[in-house]
């Protein structure tokens, strides 16, 4: 029989695929022969024919084609030589037809893929940064015992008298900011509070018989929401007691004056320190629940008190700028 090569088996254009591809076979016959005729394989090797079929390879589906490989062999049964001559022709005849389709076969692979495989998406995220001022206008506060009188006598006495009989036992006893400022006319209060402020109450301190006290005369109380309706010590942010203390006043401001922690301290005192707020001589109290800073203005020393969740530099800016409680917003009762 006439040996036909695998290279000169005639190949189509791997682009060009149709119906007369489907179940192409082709038949190679393979003899081995040495140069003078005699054949190079054993005699279980020898007359062995190996049948090729399957279809023909498209450039872009590499693997799809099938080989079926088929040996007969006359007069004798398949051993380990007949299955490595079949491996090495099915290997040659693959080459030759993966040759055909160019110099890269497989250049196509995973192009199917790369369509809808893309780039991974990165989420970022910004943080705009907020600043939230520690302080705000007095002027805003709404002020809690404003309407608690209709109409507000001339006389300083009449509106003493009247505050005194609806005192209800408590020496401390609620008063507009109309009446607080007929009563003590150069009492002052900040014009800042610390943000979150909302409400004010304020009050007229009185002694057993009657008279106004000095120490306090008057107090204030500065709210995050609307007084009395949740606990002092989550609600009230700041309490301000304004005592008459001239004599301390006069000697606190002469030149050389001995300034100590002595003067203020207490019991609950756990830090003191004596410091100057713009040159503002201001004695500063720490304890467990917060800080209380002491000052004097005119007449008039001042005791502001913070809760821990208060911001100490809230606290020296509402000792800085103290305005007449009668030029802050509408005193009229």
């Amino acid at each position: 029989m006439k040996t036909e090569h695998p290279w000169q088996i005639p190949t189509r254009h791997c682009g060009e695929r149709g119906v007369a591809d489907r179940d192409v076979q082709r038949r190679v016959v393979e003899e081995g022969l040495g140069d003078k005729g005699e054949p190079l394989h054993n005699h279980e090797d020898k007359e062995l024919s190996v049948t090729v079929s399957g279809p023909a390879f498209d450039t872009g589906t590499v693997g799809a084609g099938l080989f079926v490989l088929s040996g007969r062999r006359r007069g004798a049964t398949d051993h380990g030589g007949n299955v490595r001559h079949r491996a090495r022709t099915a290997v040659l005849i693959a080459t030759v037809l993966l040759s055909a389709c160019g110099d890269a076969p497989f250049g196509s692979l995973g192009q199917r893929s790369s369509g809808w495989i893309g780039e991974p998406t990165v989420v970022t995220t910004t943080t705009v940064p907020i600043t939230v001022p520690i302080v705000i206008g007095s002027d805003i506060l709404k002020w809690f015992n404003d309407e608690i009188s209709s109409e507000l006598p001339d006389d300083p006495e009449a509106v003493k008298d009247a505050i005194f009989e609806r005192r209800g036992g408590d020496l401390f006893v609620q008063a507009s900011r109309a009446e607080i400022a007929v009563l003590v006319p150069d009492i002052k209060f900040p014009s800042s509070t610390p943000y979150l402020s909302e409400y004010v109450t304020s009050q007229i301190v009185f002694d057993n018989d009657g008279n106004l006290s000095a120490d306090p005369v008057a107090a204030f109380g500065i709210w995050s929401s609307e007084p009395y309706t949740r606990s002092r010590s989550v609600a009230q942010l700041i309490i301000l007691r304004i005592s008459v203390d001239a004599a301390a006043a006069v000697e606190v401001a002469e030149p050389g004056a001995e300034i100590s922690c002595a003067r203020f301290s207490d019991r609950t005192t756990e830090v003191c320190a004596v410091t100057t707020v713009e040159g503002i001589p201001v004695w500063s109290l720490a304890a467990s629940n917060g800080t209380t800073l002491i000052w004097f203005d005119g007449d008039f020393r001042y005791e502001l008190f913070g809760r821990s969740f208060v911001a100490v530099a809230a606290l020296e800016d509402m000792v800085v700028d103290l305005v007449p409680l009668a030029d802050l917003g509408n005193t009229s009762g």
